[in-house]
Formats: C-alpha cells, sequence, structure tokens
C-alpha cells in the first residue's frame, strides 16, 4: 500500500496543491500561536480557536460552546488518555479524534493523529471504549515508527518537503499523517494518474 503512494504521489500533489499549501499554512499558524489560545486566564482567544477548530474539522460535529471551553482547558494534558476522560467524565462523548488532535497539537507533535482517513486507510474498526483506542494509537506509533526506519515513505515525505513551505518543526509523523489523509482523499475523488486504482493495490 506504501509502494502505491511512493508510485503515485507526484499526481497526488499535482491535483491537490492548493490545499496541502492551505493544510501546512494553518498548521504552522497552530503550532507558532498556541500560546495565543487564551487571551487571558479565563478568556479564549476567537481568532486562534476559529483556526483551530477550522483546521481540525470541528465545525462539522456541531460541539457547542460548553464543550470548547471544557476542551481547550485540557490542552495542557499530559496525555490523551487524560483528555479522553476528563470529556467523557463531563458527559461530552467518546471523543477519540479530537482528544488526539488536542493532545498533537499542544504537547507532543510526534503522537499520532486519529480521524476517518486514517481509520480508513489502516481498516481500524470503531473503538467503543479507550483501551481499544488506545490499541489503535500504539499500532499507529509502531507503524509510523516502521514507516520512518525502512524508508516507506521517503520519496512522499523528500517531496513534500521541498514543494510546500513547512514549519522547521513539523514531525515526520505529522508529515506521514498528512501523506495518508491526502492519499486516502486523493483515492476518494479518484484523482490519481490510475483511476482504476485501488487504495491497497
Amino acid at each position: 500500500m506504501y509502494t502505491n503512494i511512493e508510485n503515485n504521489i507526484e499526481s497526488i500533489i499535482v491535483n491537490n496543491k492548493d490545499s496541502i499549501e492551505k493544510h501546512f499554512y494553518l498548521y504552522k499558524e497552530l503550532l507558532e500561536n498556541k500560546s495565543c489560545l487564551y487571551r487571558s486566564i479565563n478568556e479564549l482567544d476567537e481568532s486562534y480557536t476559529k483556526k483551530y477548530k477550522y483546521f481540525w474539522a470541528m465545525y462539522s460535529a456541531r460541539l457547542n460552546e460548553t464543550f470548547y471551553e471544557k476542551y481547550f482547558s485540557l490542552s495542557n494534558s499530559d496525555s490523551v488518555k487524560n483528555i479522553f476522560n476528563t470529556l467523557k467524565d463531563a458527559n461530552m462523548n467518546m471523543q477519540y479524534s479530537f482528544s488526539s488532535k488536542l493532545y498533537h497539537t499542544f504537547k507532543d507533535q510526534s503522537s499520532p493523529i486519529y480521524d476517518s482517513k486514517i481509520k480508513l486507510f489502516y481498516l481500524l474498526p470503531d473503538p467503543n471504549n479507550f483501551e481499544k483506542f488506545e490499541t489503535q494509537m500504539r499500532f499507529l506509533e509502531r507503524e509510523y515508527d516502521r514507516i520512518l526506519t525502512h524508508g516507506l515513505l521517503n520519496k512522499s515525505i523528500t517531496l513534500l518537503k521541498n514543494n510546500f513551505e513547512i514549519a522547521k518543526d513539523v514531525s515526520n509523523e505529522k508529515l506521514i499523517d498528512s501523506i495518508l489523509w491526502v492519499y486516502v482523499n486523493a483515492m476518494q475523488k479518484r484523482d490519481l494518474k490510475n483511476n482504476d486504482a485501488m487504495l491497497y493495490s
């Protein structure tokens, strides 16, 4: 499956250049300005949170302001588990994806991001508790390490770095996430050179 990405990365970049540029521009903004999350001790900075919500696709979830106040208050949490459990205990549902995104942004940019595109690529089942979610996150950590150790996406990573303005502190794990995300998106739109290409061919 990684070979298929490497073989098609040029066409993926050509067909998604504008969206990839926007992606890395917004991600850079989030990382460089995360100290601006709060305007004052108890007041969120609306300009920053709007960018965050847009980048991490939170608007479609139709979450209320009570959720966001609790959610962003957890930006200094020391683990995804703590974020997840705190939201769950506050009756804010099981926020697997958004928990991983908050921890990734504010604490550890090498931590995997869990979302629908990554789930689809690796055929991950919906978790119904944190233990299963944690197992999937550990799988992603091991798999991303294997990709980097064996150079399975070296061509794709190099092309991203050479063709886009990427913040210097962006992790290789985030680059893998971005590659997989845009690849799955491209497959869903069928804009690869081979229109009949399958996800795992």
